[in-house]
Protein backbone atom coordinates (compact mmCIF):
# COMPACT_ATOMS: atom_id res chain seq x y z
CA UNK A 1 0.00 0.00 0.00
CA UNK A 2 2.86 2.42 0.69
CA UNK A 3 4.08 1.99 -2.90
CA UNK A 4 0.65 2.84 -4.34
CA UNK A 5 0.35 6.01 -2.24
CA UNK A 6 3.86 7.12 -3.26
CA UNK A 7 2.81 6.98 -6.92
CA UNK A 8 -0.20 9.20 -6.18
CA UNK A 9 1.99 11.96 -4.72
CA UNK A 10 2.15 15.07 -6.93
CA UNK A 11 5.40 15.96 -8.69
CA UNK A 12 6.52 19.44 -7.64
CA UNK A 13 7.78 21.91 -10.27
CA UNK A 14 8.91 25.36 -9.15
CA UNK A 15 8.71 28.80 -10.77
CA UNK A 16 9.93 32.25 -9.77
CA UNK A 17 8.28 34.83 -12.00
CA UNK A 18 7.86 38.62 -12.06
CA UNK A 19 4.20 38.77 -11.03
CA UNK A 20 4.79 42.35 -9.92
CA UNK A 21 7.29 45.00 -10.99
CA UNK A 22 8.38 46.17 -14.44
CA UNK A 23 7.86 42.84 -16.24
CA UNK A 24 4.63 41.85 -14.50
CA UNK A 25 2.69 41.41 -17.74
CA UNK A 26 5.31 39.02 -19.15
CA UNK A 27 5.44 37.09 -15.87
CA UNK A 28 1.65 36.74 -15.87
CA UNK A 29 1.68 35.46 -19.47
CA UNK A 30 4.36 32.88 -18.63
CA UNK A 31 2.43 31.83 -15.50
CA UNK A 32 -0.88 31.53 -17.35
CA UNK A 33 0.67 29.61 -20.26
CA UNK A 34 2.45 27.21 -17.91
CA UNK A 35 -0.69 26.75 -15.82
CA UNK A 36 -2.74 25.92 -18.93
CA UNK A 37 -0.24 23.32 -20.12
CA UNK A 38 0.09 21.67 -16.70
CA UNK A 39 -3.72 21.65 -16.34
CA UNK A 40 -3.97 19.86 -19.70
CA UNK A 41 -1.23 17.41 -18.70
CA UNK A 42 -2.88 16.66 -15.35
CA UNK A 43 -6.29 16.23 -17.02
CA UNK A 44 -4.69 13.53 -19.20
CA UNK A 45 -3.44 11.63 -16.15
CA UNK A 46 -0.30 13.54 -15.24
CA UNK A 47 3.12 11.95 -15.61
CA UNK A 48 3.14 8.23 -14.88
CA UNK A 49 -0.20 8.66 -13.15
CA UNK A 50 1.11 11.43 -10.90
CA UNK A 51 -0.19 15.01 -11.16
CA UNK A 52 2.18 17.98 -11.51
CA UNK A 53 1.93 20.57 -8.73
CA UNK A 54 3.26 24.02 -9.66
CA UNK A 55 4.85 26.09 -6.90
CA UNK A 56 5.02 29.73 -8.01
CA UNK A 57 6.60 32.66 -6.19
CA UNK A 58 6.74 36.32 -7.25
CA UNK A 59 10.23 37.77 -7.68
CA UNK A 60 9.20 41.22 -9.00
CA UNK A 61 12.09 40.82 -11.48
CA UNK A 62 14.58 41.42 -8.66
CA UNK A 63 17.67 39.22 -8.90
CA UNK A 64 18.15 38.66 -5.17
CA UNK A 65 14.50 37.74 -4.78
CA UNK A 66 14.77 35.22 -7.61
CA UNK A 67 17.73 33.55 -5.89
CA UNK A 68 15.89 33.52 -2.54
CA UNK A 69 12.76 32.09 -4.20
CA UNK A 70 14.68 29.28 -5.90
CA UNK A 71 16.35 28.37 -2.59
CA UNK A 72 13.02 28.47 -0.75
CA UNK A 73 11.19 26.34 -3.32
CA UNK A 74 14.07 23.83 -3.35
CA UNK A 75 14.12 23.55 0.45
CA UNK A 76 10.38 23.49 1.09
CA UNK A 77 8.98 21.63 -1.93
CA UNK A 78 11.83 19.51 -3.34
CA UNK A 79 10.89 20.12 -7.00
CA UNK A 80 12.11 17.82 -9.76
CA UNK A 81 12.61 20.92 -11.94
CA UNK A 82 12.15 24.66 -12.22
CA UNK A 83 10.42 26.03 -15.31
CA UNK A 84 9.86 29.27 -17.20
CA UNK A 85 12.30 31.52 -15.37
CA UNK A 86 12.88 35.05 -16.72
CA UNK A 87 15.50 36.34 -14.29
CA UNK A 88 18.25 33.83 -14.93
CA UNK A 89 21.14 34.50 -14.68
CA UNK A 90 20.91 38.28 -14.54
CA UNK A 91 22.21 38.28 -10.98
CA UNK A 92 25.34 36.41 -11.94
CA UNK A 93 24.83 34.32 -8.80
CA UNK A 94 22.15 32.16 -10.36
CA UNK A 95 24.37 29.88 -12.47
CA UNK A 96 26.42 28.62 -9.49
CA UNK A 97 23.10 28.30 -7.65
CA UNK A 98 21.88 25.85 -10.30
CA UNK A 99 25.01 23.77 -9.78
CA UNK A 100 24.47 23.89 -6.02
CA UNK A 101 20.77 22.96 -6.07
CA UNK A 102 21.22 20.33 -8.80
CA UNK A 103 17.70 21.01 -10.06
CA UNK A 104 17.25 21.50 -13.81
CA UNK A 105 15.65 24.68 -15.13
CA UNK A 106 13.62 24.07 -18.28
CA UNK A 107 12.49 26.97 -20.44
CA UNK A 108 14.78 29.77 -19.29
CA UNK A 109 13.67 32.84 -21.23
CA UNK A 110 16.74 34.93 -20.45
CA UNK A 111 18.64 36.15 -23.50
CA UNK A 112 21.88 36.71 -21.61
CA UNK A 113 25.06 35.34 -23.12
CA UNK A 114 26.14 34.08 -19.66
CA UNK A 115 23.94 31.01 -20.03
CA UNK A 116 25.83 30.09 -23.16
CA UNK A 117 29.32 31.13 -22.02
CA UNK A 118 29.96 27.85 -20.25
CA UNK A 119 28.39 24.47 -20.22
CA UNK A 120 25.65 24.27 -17.64
CA UNK A 121 24.14 20.89 -17.01
CA UNK A 122 21.11 22.30 -15.20
CA UNK A 123 20.03 25.25 -17.40
CA UNK A 124 18.06 24.81 -20.63
CA UNK A 125 17.29 28.15 -22.33
CA UNK A 126 14.54 28.50 -24.95
CA UNK A 127 15.71 31.60 -26.79
CA UNK A 128 18.82 32.93 -28.47
CA UNK A 129 21.18 35.27 -26.67
CA UNK A 130 20.92 39.04 -27.17
CA UNK A 131 24.18 38.84 -29.14
CA UNK A 132 22.84 36.15 -31.47
CA UNK A 133 19.54 38.00 -31.92
CA UNK A 134 21.36 41.25 -32.80
CA UNK A 135 23.68 39.47 -35.25
CA UNK A 136 20.79 37.77 -37.06
CA UNK A 137 18.67 40.94 -37.11
CA UNK A 138 21.47 43.06 -38.57
CA UNK A 139 22.32 40.43 -41.17
CA UNK A 140 18.68 40.09 -42.22
CA UNK A 141 18.23 43.85 -42.47
CA UNK A 142 21.15 44.06 -44.87
CA UNK A 143 19.77 41.17 -46.97
CA UNK A 144 16.35 42.82 -47.36
CA UNK A 145 17.89 46.21 -48.23
CA UNK A 146 17.40 48.17 -45.03
CA UNK A 147 20.33 50.55 -44.64
CA UNK A 148 19.50 52.26 -41.34
CA UNK A 149 18.93 50.68 -37.94
CA UNK A 150 17.09 52.92 -35.49
CA UNK A 151 17.04 51.33 -32.07
CA UNK A 152 13.54 51.96 -30.88
CA UNK A 153 14.32 49.61 -28.04
CA UNK A 154 14.49 52.21 -25.28
CA UNK A 155 11.26 51.81 -23.40
CA UNK A 156 10.50 52.68 -19.79
CA UNK A 157 10.11 48.96 -19.08
CA UNK A 158 13.55 48.09 -20.48
CA UNK A 159 15.13 51.09 -18.77
CA UNK A 160 13.61 50.02 -15.44
CA UNK A 161 15.10 46.55 -15.86
CA UNK A 162 18.53 47.84 -16.81
CA UNK A 163 18.53 46.08 -20.17
CA UNK A 164 18.08 48.92 -22.67
CA UNK A 165 21.70 50.05 -22.89
CA UNK A 166 23.05 46.49 -23.09
CA UNK A 167 20.63 45.53 -25.86
CA UNK A 168 21.24 48.71 -27.86
CA UNK A 169 25.04 48.31 -27.65
CA UNK A 170 24.88 44.69 -28.85
CA UNK A 171 22.36 45.58 -31.56
CA UNK A 172 24.42 48.50 -32.89
CA UNK A 173 27.68 46.56 -32.83
CA UNK A 174 26.20 44.01 -35.22
CA UNK A 175 24.46 46.64 -37.33
CA UNK A 176 27.72 48.53 -37.87
CA UNK A 177 29.50 45.27 -38.69
CA UNK A 178 26.96 44.77 -41.50
CA UNK A 179 27.43 48.35 -42.75
CA UNK A 180 24.16 49.78 -41.45
CA UNK A 181 23.86 53.34 -40.17
CA UNK A 182 22.51 53.57 -36.62
CA UNK A 183 20.40 56.00 -34.65
CA UNK A 184 18.78 55.81 -31.22
CA UNK A 185 15.11 56.48 -30.61
CA UNK A 186 12.87 56.23 -27.59
CA UNK A 187 9.46 54.64 -27.44
CA UNK A 188 7.08 55.89 -24.77
CA UNK A 189 4.80 53.10 -23.57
Amino acid sequence: MAVASAWAQPIAVGRSLPLSGPLQSIGELKRDGGDAYIHKLNAAGGVGGRPIRLVTLDDGYVADTTVANLRRIAAEHKPVAFMSLLRLPAAGDDIPLLDELKIPVVGIASATHLLRARSNRYGFPVRASVTDEGRKLAGHMKVVGIEQRDAGLRTPRLDACGHAEKIIRADFRHAVHHGLQCGVGRIAL
